[in-house]
């Protein structure tokens, strides 16, 4: 991997930080690839139902009844810093 060095004003660099964190990024590195690549996609004009089906294909399938949504929304509301409330 390439490095890319860039200068941001202060405060947008806070932004950046702050939304890497709250989206769940272990970095603004990786929040800011993630970022460009949703771009490249939306630019390439692979409609977003290929996108859609290739998650569906990945990955070990996982029953969703509702213990699975009750600890994902745990999960989600711990992400977001709102507990259980």
């Amino acid at each position: 991997m390439t490095t890319l060095q860039i200068s941001l004003p202060e405060n947008l660099k806070y932004f950046v930080e702050d939304q890497a964190t709250k989206s769940g990024y272990g970095s603004t590195s990786a929040y800011l690839e993630a970022l460009l690549e949703e771009v490249r996609r939306a630019q390439s004009g692979v409609p977003i139902e290929t996108s859609l089906l290739a998650g569906l294909d990945s990955g070990i399938p996982v029953e969703a009844d509702d213990a699975y949504w009750t600890k994902f929304r745990a999960r989600y509301r711990e992400r977001l810093g709102r507990g259980t409330t």
